[in-house]
């Protein structure tokens, strides 16, 4: 909760730079930072205060309306009383060219690689789920100004990204809604 994978690249970066001082007797010289990680919260409180936080909320409440959807995938096994989080992992390789191919095929429509990645994971919760609506929490970086990129802290939102299948879309439509959906909710 101290900070999130861009800082973690910051750290690693400053704490080689600090060691490689230290290991050949210099004073370690870092970067003067613009702002501190406290000015950010001040900014930040700041802002989402008033007016523009009702705006927010009422904004995530239209998007968050009606019965949200609680997903319900059906598990290989009954899962035992006691959590033993001994769990297992799955490691493939996409076939050679697939990348190349998926990365030609979002920029012909417009969307990024992440984008059409989301619609496919949605599209197998929903598979599995039997449901149609789905909500998935989306992590974003949250940098939306350049003198943050050197600072070390928390700055990713999770972003709830609400699609559906009502209607039976075909599957350009479908990633139409995905594409929509995300960039409607950036500026969120």
């Amino acid at each position: 909760i101290s900070f999130d994978a861009w800082s973690r690249h910051i750290f690693i970066s400053e704490l080689m730079q600090v060691y490689d001082a230290l290991r050949s007797g210099k004073e370690p010289v870092l970067p003067e930072l613009p702002i501190q990680y406290g000015d950010y919260s001040a900014w930040q409180r700041e802002w989402l205060s008033g007016e523009t936080m009702v705006a927010y909320i009422e904004h995530w409440k239209t998007i968050l309306s009606g019965d949200l959807p609680i997903l319900e995938i059906p598990t290989d096994r009954p899962r035992p009383a006691i959590q033993t989080f001994r769990g297992a992992r799955y490691h493939f390789r996409f076939p050679p060219g697939i990348s190349s191919r998926m990365k030609g095929f979002c920029q012909s429509e417009h969307m990024t690689l992440f984008q059409l990645l989301l619609a496919a994971y949605a599209l197998l919760l929903m598979r599995h789920s039997g449901q149609e609506d789905i909500i998935i929490g989306c992590p974003f970086s949250n940098r939306s100004r350049p003198e943050l990129d050197g600072l070390v802290g928390l700055f990713v939102n999770t972003l709830p990204i609400r699609v559906n299948l009502q209607g039976n879309p075909n599957v350009r439509e479908f990633l139409n809604q995905v594409h929509t959906v995300m960039l409607e909710a950036y500026p969120w």
